[in-house]
């Protein structure tokens, strides 16, 4: 390699991971171990984080009572026959483990906000995979940290062309 490396060694990378963040983890498994890898602090308290495959009857009442609380609650990737129990009404996808089909999103829940990932990281994350762990980070990062809410103002150029500017005001999103 151009580096000196062999070709065998790893290339060395840091993961910075989220700040000590207190976590709130529904399930075990790799999800755990994945969570600690990327900086998470689990305990009682913070954001709630539902482990991938942890998603029962038990975690599912859990959620929505935080979520009917205002709080953020994070699922991870669940199997198509947890959607009984899913807080949010409709069918689960298996994902593949990446590309456009690995489902990523947020969505309000009545005062509470729902962060949702179908794309499986917990078990490369564990293995420090960094992809997996970055946006593991990322989605901790999107469910603890409120965020700016954007408005949408519609203007029209002189030539006639219609375009949208996005700003941001200082109340935030749940």
């Amino acid at each position: 390699m151009m580096d000196g490396r062999r070709p065998e060694e790893p290339v060395p990378a840091v993961v910075l991971g989220v700040r000590p963040t207190p976590i709130r983890l529904l399930g075990q498994g790799p999800t755990e171990v994945a969570l600690r890898a990327v900086g998470a602090v689990l305990g009682d308290d913070g954001p709630t984080v539902v482990a991938e495959d942890g998603l029962d009857a038990r975690s599912g009442a859990d959620v929505r009572d935080r979520l009917g609380r205002g709080e953020a609650v994070l699922v991870l990737a669940q199997r198509p026959d947890a959607a009984p129990f899913y807080p949010v009404a409709g069918p689960i996808d298996e994902a593949p483990a990446t590309g456009r089909r690995a489902a990523l999103g947020s969505r309000a829940v009545g005062p509470g906000r729902l962060v949702f990932c179908q794309q499986r990281l917990a078990r490369a994350a564990a293995a420090g995979d960094l992809v997996s762990c970055d946006l593991l980070s990322d989605l901790l990062a999107w469910v603890s940290e409120p965020r700016p809410l954007p408005t949408r103002e519609a203007l029209v150029k002189d030539d006639g062309r219609s375009l949208w500017r996005y700003s941001w005001d200082d109340e935030t999103r749940r």
